[in-house]
């Protein structure tokens, strides 16, 4: 049986207040800070992983920065000519909680101590944000699973056959380009317009499961 796909299910997952700032980009009135949510973000690295691979994801650390930064950003609030954003507070976004997370030192409180973030790199925040998604939601991320297949059928057999090659068969764009005899940017571009369209068509599908 499916789950049924409400606000709870599939945007307040993290924190309530993710939950909030989703409906208000739904109604247009929330900005960039939407880049950074935890959800963004994690699809944002996964799809440079696939194209660039994980490697490349190894030699960057901007991430944790911004994942920081949206974090205080929804528990503070902001005060922006461009956006105003409700501290929305809560136990498990608190700066001090841990604040070694920030590179500050025990006692110190965010307002008041510049942080120096620890120097995290990409891919490790990649499967940090991988495994929270899976925690605690296996029979949304089954359903999700099946809508992903659902949504693989209908791509034409080219695309198909990439997909099954870079994920299925786990090869590189170096040795699918020797395969196909299609260069390594086709390739990659290519990949790109099937994530948009799988990330289309399963947003089309929860949003059908809605009640």
């Amino acid at each position: 049986m499916r789950p049924r796909l409400g606000a709870s299910a599939r945007r307040d997952e993290f924190h309530p207040g993710y939950g909030s700032l989703h409906r208000r980009e739904d109604r247009g009135t929330v900005g960039g800070v939407l880049d950074v949510l935890p959800e963004r973000l994690r699809a944002s690295l996964r799809e440079t992983a696939d194209q660039q691979t994980e490697d490349v994801l190894e030699r960057r650390r901007d991430a944790w920065c911004r994942l920081l930064s949206n974090f205080r950003s929804v528990y503070g609030g902001i005060q922006h000519e461009r956006l105003t954003l409700p501290a929305y507070g809560g136990h498990l976004l608190d700066p001090d909680r841990f604040p070694f997370l920030e590179g500050r030192a025990t006692g110190t409180t965010w307002r008041d101590t510049p942080a120096t973030p620890l120097p995290i790199n990409n891919r490790t925040v990649l499967h940090l944000l991988e495994a929270l998604q899976i925690e605690g939601h296996e029979d949304l991320i089954d359903y999700r699973k099946h809508l992903l297949i659902e949504c693989v059928s209908r791509l034409r057999k080219g695309a198909r056959d990439l997909v099954r090659m870079r994920y299925g068969d786990r090869l590189t764009f170096d040795e699918i380009s020797k395969r196909l005899k299609k260069s390594g940017a086709a390739l990659r571009m290519m990949m790109s317009r099937i994530r948009r369209a799988l990330q289309e068509c399963m947003l089309r599908g929860a949003k059908g499961a809605e009640v």
